[in-house]
């Protein structure tokens, strides 16, 4: 399955090189909207993947998942300085999995996705920078063969 893939090979890299950079995300917190988040948060994918076989192929914000991997395998990205489940769910709409940071100081949000009945939390690890909380994580549809 392409989760399974993505949840022990993809996330693990990218969740390493997310909280390697976390100092650079102190100042992301201000951000007005997820659009510097979401680019910040793309550049580290890449960069993290860029020797694995699951190397970043093309990106493409807005014509469908946003990631096409050497692998074959499609993913969604999404960045949210605030935790809105709405937006983050929202990464599942192309039925492929979608990896999201976000501000991970609402615990009550966080747990609302565990158990929402649409989406499924795959995987996700909190960690802070110094000054804020975050999220990084993979979801997927529930009951989804991905």
């Amino acid at each position: 399955m392409k989760s399974e893939i993505v949840k022990d090979e993809v996330f693990p890299i990218v969740s390493n090189r997310v909280k390697e950079r976390k100092n650079y995300l102190i100042d992301k917190q201000e951000f007005p909207n997820a659009q510097g988040l979401e680019g910040w948060f793309l550049v580290q994918i890449i960069t993290a993947l860029v020797n694995t076989k699951h190397a970043v192929k093309e990106f493409r914000f807005g014509k469908g998942p946003d990631l096409l991997l050497e692998s074959g395998i499609e993913i969604e990205l999404k960045g949210a300085t605030d935790f809105n489940i709405n937006y983050i769910k929202n990464g599942v709409k192309y039925g492929t999995p979608c990896l999201f940071l976000a501000n991970g100081s609402n615990k009550n949000a966080i747990r609302k996705l565990e158990l929402d009945e649409n989406v499924e939390m795959v995987r996700y690890e909190t960690f802070s920078d110094g000054r804020n909380e975050w999220i990084v994580g993979l979801i997927r549809p529930r009951n989804s063969t991905l």
